[in-house]
């Protein structure tokens, strides 16, 4: 049957058309309740086969009712399924738009640094000394940095000793004479170190 009810409401449930009613008449109830007195045989038969026809009819409208109240119902599903699969296409097609200009913007992107590499591998390259990466603006900065370097020196010396005490490859002795003596460069290390931060401030 054709969708009734509400057009641009596609989730509202449909409506019957005007004159539709699920309720069954029951029209041979009277007839049943009292038949006539003086019925002949003939009159009985045709009342009993009119009141049968008349409850088979009955039952059959009641089904149809049924049937045509679960289709109402179905079409009310399908209109509302129908609205939800549109907007999910909607926001697919929104989505594919913006993944597009994104893979376009990959792509340039992806061009641009191929295009910087390309420049820089026919560059003539030459090997780079780590020391040249950090200069010194100063000889406190230059004194600085020598210190440091020192200080990480020193911790690996006393970490070597540590190992060698615990695999017993360095006697005790030797391992706290050296440990005094490193400790005792580390202490001077640091006083030197916070003497340099007082001038640079």
């Amino acid at each position: 049957p054709p969708p009734y009810g509400n057009a641009a409401g596609g989730a509202a449930a449909a409506t019957p058309p005007p004159g539709y009613s699920t309720v069954a008449h029951d029209s041979g109830a009277a007839e049943r309740a009292s038949p006539p007195a003086n019925e002949t045989p003939k009159q009985e038969a045709v009342r009993r086969l009119t009141t049968k026809l008349r409850d088979d009819l009955k039952g059959f409208y009641a089904n149809i009712c049924k049937e045509v109240d679960v289709e109402y119902a179905s079409q009310a599903k399908l209109r509302a399924g129908h609205d939800d699969v549109t907007a999910s296409l909607e926001r697919m097609r929104k989505h594919k738009g913006v993944l597009k200009e994104q893979i376009d913007l990959a792509k340039q992107s992806t061009a641009d640094l191929d295009t910087w590499l390309t420049r820089r591998q026919e560059e003539e390259a030459r090997p780079v000394d780590p020391d040249d990466l950090v200069q010194p603006r100063d000889a406190c900065s230059q004194k600085m940095l020598e210190l440091v370097a020192e200080a990480g020196a020193i911790e690996d010396a006393l970490f070597a000793l540590d190992r060698g005490l615990n695999n017993g490859t360095v006697e005790l002795d030797l391992f706290l004479r050296e440990v005094r003596k490193l400790s005792r460069q580390q202490f001077l290390i640091l006083a030197h170190e916070k003497k340099i931060i007082a001038v640079q401030k």
